[in-house]
């Protein structure tokens, strides 16, 4: 933040080896979990109805949505809803990139658009907003990826470094040995 960039640079992050590994590495764990419909409170029909619903959408891919929050502070998932059987239900859970929204004084969710960079209020049930470690002063959370960002660019900085260095004084260098006293 203090260098003018916004958090663009932490998708940049992913493209390390070290940190891309592990990232994919707790998704993975956290998506091969069972997970299930609590059928307990609910009538037959919702629950077959809640079934099918929740089958149709991609949950793994919601789930990897939703684990971007704690990677980039906050994350936003755009809900498409449809009727149903006479019910309104959500056919569709798409992550949005973080860039396009900002936070009001009273930190509310904002979409930017061109017409209102400072951000247009949102409708009701149509996003969620999924925080990781969100403060009053913070709307934005924190994200874990700013704990990434120096150790990965002093790495590439340092390979950079290291094959200019290599370039310049890697070449062989042929070295001929006499005895003394040989003429």
């Amino acid at each position: 933040k203090k260098q003018g960039k916004d958090i663009s640079v932490y998708r940049a992050l992913l493209s390390d080896d070290r940190v891309g590994g592990c990232i994919k590495s707790r998704k993975s764990g956290v998506k091969k979990l069972l997970w299930a419909i609590d059928r307990a409170k609910a009538k037959n029909r919702q629950t077959n109805l809640l079934t099918k619903c929740f089958s149709d959408l991609k949950i793994k891919n919601i789930i990897s949505s939703i684990l971007n929050a704690p990677l980039f502070g906050y994350a936003v998932l755009e809900i498409i809803w449809d009727i149903i059987d006479g019910f309104i239900l959500p056919v569709k859970i798409i992550e949005k990139p973080q860039e396009w929204f900002v936070f009001s004084y009273d930190n509310q969710l904002l979409l930017k658009t061109k017409n209102n960079p400072n951000g247009e209020h949102l409708p009701e049930y149509k996003f969620l907003l999924i925080q990781h470690e969100n403060t009053y002063t913070n709307p934005y959370g924190f994200p874990e990826l700013s704990r990434c960002f120096w150790p990965v660019t002093f790495k590439k900085g340092g390979l950079k470094f290291w094959l200019m260095f290599l370039e310049k004084y890697g070449m062989p260098y042929l070295i001929g040995k006499q005895p003394r006293g040989a003429a």
